[in-house]
């Protein structure tokens, strides 16, 4: 049997967490496989049920709806944070991927290869002074591409 949300006024509550109070672990495996994209008729297949059964389970009312929601919520959440995480990563590497530019073209010269490469990053990473760089600086040299980088930057901030 499924348990119902409980209904209360208290908008201080604690969440009510209804994937944990299922009693029987299969309840729990069906959410889980339904949360991560298996459709009704593969539940339905492991669950040994037919494939309406199953269905009914997952709609509103239906015996698993309140964990499957309370479940999806847990689960965008921790997409979200992965994603910003990825974020940070992306603009961390975009500042890594400007300084070791500038650090490649004072030493020797920076090969096109890694001037692809930073502009790639800085354009994930949301840096909009890339599309700059490319009009102002046909022709020129891997050094004057990474000055205008720089320069670019510089008048960003």
């Amino acid at each position: 049997m499924a348990a119902k949300l409980p209904k209360s006024t208290n908008i201080n509550r604690p969440i009510y967490n209804a994937f944990d109070s299922l009693e029987d672990d299969k309840d729990k495996l069906y959410v889980d496989m339904a949360v991560h994209g298996y459709s009704y008729r593969s539940i339905a297949f492991k669950a040994k049920r037919e494939h309406q059964t199953v269905k009914s389970w997952f709609t509103r009312n239906g015996r698993l709806y309140e964990a499957y929601k309370y479940r999806m919520k847990e689960h965008r959440e921790e997409y979200a944070k992965q994603f910003k995480r990825i974020d940070q990563l992306v603009k961390d590497g975009a500042v890594d991927a400007v300084l070791k530019l500038n650090e490649a073209v004072r030493a020797k010269g920076a090969w096109p290869s890694q001037i692809t490469a930073a502009k790639d990053l800085l354009s994930r990473a949301g840096f909009d002074y890339v599309q700059k760089i490319d009009t102002s600086i046909t022709h020129k040299t891997d050094s004057a591409i990474v000055e205008a980088a720089l320069k670019a930057l510089a008048e960003d901030d």
